[in-house]
This record gives structure tokens, sequence and C-alpha cells, in this order.
């Protein structure tokens, strides 16, 4: 049976006069080179004009919902940056959507063919050379961070700005309602208000500024507020302005401080209750102290299921799972949040960076329609243009328009999710062997949506 293939060509602004990159040509080539290895085209799929920068492009994302509705067993482009530009994206699209739905890939231009061993031992020293360049880019972004942190500057970007600042050519510039707002949780602190009441009480005084309440209860711990940047676990002097002084701050430090030792010093403060779900009955899990040694107490994880404490938490009468001591799950989750930080540096800077772009270049489009509506007032008031055509052409362009601005607001949208990305970019610098377990806690419970436990097995779900 012949395979069903795809042909994708792209074509940017730029290309389009050179010989051998026009659609034309990449067409034609494509076809006679389908046609000798025997392969049936069951779709060309066209992307003029489009940048190779990302995958944001409509014909792309048509051919991607083919491959995943199993409509096509191969996919050809003419040469490898047809398909992206980025080393990554095109990793991405061959390893997670291509053949995951078993479908080949081939190039012309650099005789590349999944279906054959050569060509996959190709995609194995591609992916090598990408993860050397993530891993170069990650070092090169680390020292670019520590020597902002050195001079006092803001390492995280605009994008995951902290609460109280805006992020204004590289440096922080303080945003008074924020600042307001973050001066009112400090003073609250003070008088000796628990962290959820005032949380509640910026809802109704500040609504917008506080989305979680563990933003609160992370930031009345970050010295950023009396004008000092962390980076590692250590901290330098900055160059932006403080918004609380330095008395207020350390009082509210041992405010929290003395809060805190009033747990029991024998209470186990077990990292991950209320995360932990047993992969083989999906009940939840909860912490227990076992053997009592001369180092100290060894805990555990354990099963509703397996303890039966708690019937309302059992989802069968017994389960088989082993229990699971705290120390190795909880080192091995914290691991796995620190390997993943990587993608997230890479996405967290790619998808910012894109999400601004497109959002420039629509907000250009929305004001070329008004431009073209304005024209169009022009031409029917001068009696140049019949009323019925400017109605079908005025109803197309706000048409368009309509769809740019709610393409915007879903922009808008995502970027409301910027409390949640300002979490996960403090994990980077987050100093989890001399951190306090509360603020472990709360770190957990922002990343991790989830972990599923099989034995010494650990399944993380990321909020992101």
């Amino acid at each position: 049976m012949k395979p069903r293939t795809g042909i994708y060509i792209r074509v940017s602004t730029a290309e389009q006069a050179k010989e051998g990159y026009s659609i034309g040509e990449q067409e034609e080539r494509l076809r006679a080179f389908a046609t000798a290895r025997g392969w049936q085209i069951a779709n060309v799929y066209v992307d003029p004009g489009a940048t190779g920068a990302n995958t944001d492009r409509p014909a792309l994302q048509r051919m991607v919902h083919d491959v995943r509705a199993g409509l096509l067993d191969l996919v050809v482009v003419y040469k490898l940056d047809r398909l992206s530009r980025s080393q990554k994206d095109t990793l991405h699209l061959i390893e997670d959507v291509f053949i995951p739905n078993g479908v080949d890939f081939a190039s012309l231009s650099e005789n590349l063919d999944t279906s054959t061993p050569t060509g996959r031992m190709m995609i194995g020293i591609l992916s090598a050379f990408a993860q050397l360049e993530r891993e170069q880019t990650r070092e090169r972004t680390m020292i670019g961070k520590e020597a902002r942190a050195k001079d006092g500057l803001w390492h995280g970007g605009g994008v995951n700005r902290p609460t109280g600042y805006d992020y204004v050519d590289g440096m922080l510039v303080v945003n008074e309602y924020e600042a307001e707002a973050i001066r009112y949780v400090f003073s609250e602190v003070r008088r000796g208000i628990g962290i959820n009441s005032i949380y509640n009480a910026c809802d109704k005084k500040f609504p917008g500024v506080f989305k979680y309440e563990s933003t609160v209860r992370l930031l009345v711990r970050n010295p950023l507020y009396i004008g000092y940047v962390q980076y590692k676990g250590k901290t330098y002097p900055g160059q932006h302005q403080p918004l609380i002084d330095e008395k207020t701050f350390h009082a509210v430090q041992e405010i929290l401080r003395k809060k805190a030792t009033r747990t029991p010093e024998n209470r186990h403060p077990y990292l991950l209750t209320g995360l932990l779900y047993c992969g083989r009955c999906g009940a939840r899990m909860h912490g227990r102290s076992g053997t009592k040694l001369a180092s100290g107490y060894i805990r555990y994880y354990v099963c509703y299921s397996r303890s039966g404490q708690q019937k309302h938490m059992m989802t069968a009468d017994s389960c088989d799972h082993p229990l699971v001591r705290t120390d190795k799950l909880d080192a091995e989750v914290i691991k796995q949040i620190r390997d993943t930080q990587i993608m997230w540096m890479d996405d967290k800077a790619s998808k910012g960076q894109q999400e601004n772009n497109r959002k420039a270049a629509l907000k250009n489009e929305a004001s070329r329609i008004d431009d073209k509506i304005s024209r169009l007032i022009d031409l029917y008031s001068e009696d140049a243009m019949p009323l019925e055509i400017m109605k079908k052409k005025m109803d197309e362009l706000n048409k368009k328009k309509s769809n740019i601005e709610e393409e915007i607001r879903t922009l808008d949208a995502e970027n409301d999710r910027r409390e949640i990305r300002q979490i996960l970019d403090q994990l980077q610098d987050f100093d989890w062997e001399g951190a306090a377990p509360e603020e472990k806690r709360i770190m957990l419970s922002q990343a991790i949506e989830r972990i599923e436990v099989d034995g010494e097995t650990a399944v993380v779900t990321f909020t992101l």
C-alpha cells in the first residue's frame, strides 16, 4: 500500500524570488520525488510568506491536525528548514507529533527519511546536538542572570515581573497601585492579621492584584521589597526602589518565625501531602511515622486504601501499594522539578517573545483594517463606490477585525497567567536545602498539579 503523503511547502516573503524556493519550484520537485518513490500524494500544504521562526502557521497546523487524525503516513519537505528554522521546533514536530502518530518524515535536500535506519540515526544525532544547544543556552542564560543579579538588576524579565513593579527597559519601576497593595499586606501581617484574612481583604480592596493566596505568602518573605535581588540563594543590593522599610520587613519575618515555631517540634512536615495519588487504586496518599532511629524517625507516604484511615478517602477495600519513604520521594520530586526547569526556561523565553510579536502584528493588522474602512467610507462619500459593494466590503473587514480582536483577547488572557509564571521563575533560584518547610510546600503546590506514585516511580504533572 502506497503511503499517504503530505507535501509541506513554506516560502517567506524574502525567499519568493530565490531559485529553488518558490512555491511552484518546491511543489514540482517534491511531486517528482514522491512519484519516484512510489508515494501517493494525499495533500499539499502551503504557507506562503510565512516565517520559519515558529510553528504558528495555518497550513502547518492543518497538517499537524491531519497527522493526529490519521490521514497521513508520511510528510515530505524540500529542505529541513522549510518545516522550521528552529531545530527545537523541528525535533518537536518529528519526535512528538509525527513519530507517535506513526507518520514518517522525509527531506529531499538532506536525503533524510525516518522510515530508514539511517534516517532514524540522523534524527538521533540532531537530537543530541539540540540537547547540547539547550544546555549551552541554559548556561549562557544563567551566567547572564547571575551577572544582572550582581549588578543589582532583576533577572526574571518582563513576562515574570514581580508584583508591585513594572519592567521598563530592563529595570524595575514601581507600579503604584500594586505597591499600595504590597504595603498593605506587610502592615497587616505586622498587626498580627493572618495571611488568609489579608488575601481575602486584598481581593476587595485591590481587585486583580493577587490571584492566589500563595502569592501573598511568598512575597512577605521576599527581600526584593526592601531593595535586594536574589539569585541561587545569594542576595545582592538592588538598583530598584524599595517598597518596604527594613524595620517593617524584619519585624514581619520575626512574626512569621514565631508562628512557625508554634508547631510542635516532633510534627514532621510532609511536603507532598495533598499532591500524591496512588498509581494502583487512585486514592490519595498521606504521611505517617515509622521506625524510630538514633537519627530520627523514618517516615512514609501511604495509600489511604491500604491504611484504612478516613474511609471517605479510600477508593478500594484494600491496596497492595508499598509504603514510600518520604525522604526519597521528596528528593525525587525536587529533582524532577530541577530537571524540568530547562524546558521551562526554553519555553518561557520563546513563548513570551512569540506572544508579544504576535500581539504586535495583530494590532498592526487591526490598524490597517481601520485605514481600509476609512478609505471605503471616503469612496462612498465621493460617489465612487455603490452602497451595496461598500456594505459587503465593510462586513468582510469588520469580520476580520472581530477575529483579530478575539485573538488579542486570548493572548491577554494568557498573559493573565503571569503570577503562575512568576512562581515557576522563582523555582530556578529557590534554595531547596535552606528554605523553610512552609516555603517549600507553597512552591510545590504552585508548581505541581498532582503526583502519581507507583512503587518507587513518581509521575509529576506540572501546572504549566
